[in-house]
C-alpha cells in the first residue's frame, strides 16, 4: 500500500524533495539527458 510522503509545490518536490525515498525516487526515473 502506498503512502503520501511529500507535500508542498510541485517545483519544490522535484528541487528540493524533503524525504531521501523522494530524492532516491527522482534521481532514479528523471534522466537529465533526456531534456
Amino acid at each position: 500500500q502506498g503512502r503520501i510522503c511529500e507535500e508542498g509545490a510541485p517545483e519544490d518536490l522535484f528541487t528540493d524533495p524533503s524525504e531521501d525515498r523522494t530524492r532516491e525516487f527522482l534521481a532514479a526515473t528523471l534522466d537529465d539527458s533526456a531534456s
